[in-house]
């Protein structure tokens, strides 16, 4: 499953290609993004230990939600996301890929 609530429609061919999911084998759903359901919550740390907080509290979700759960992290810039997706050991999406 992906969520985005900022992905332009112009945008979605190169998403589908980025993550390699054909279109004709997606459901989407477009709909409000406040979920009741859903909870979200803001996690302090301190910024030169971005890395590793944010490593231990995905493998804590991760622990909480197995397979096929996934965590999904979203950051403020495009160099923060290469970075974490590299700490992580993960696939990325931002704004940019397919440029």
């Amino acid at each position: 499953m992906y969520l985005t609530a900022t992905l332009p429609l112009s945008e979605e061919a190169a998403f589908h290609e980025a993550v390699g999911i054909l279109e004709r084998e997606m459901f989407i759903l477009r709909d409000r993004t406040v979920r009741p359901n859903i909870a979200y919550a803001v996690v302090g740390y301190e910024r030169k230990e971005e890395d590793e907080e944010v490593q231990q509290l995905v493998e804590e979700k991760l622990d909480q939600h197995p397979e096929p759960g996934q965590v999904i992290v979203y950051c403020r810039k495009v160099e923060q996301v290469k970075r974490l997706a590299a700490v992580l050991g993960c696939s990325v999406y931002h704004h940019t890929i397919g440029d």
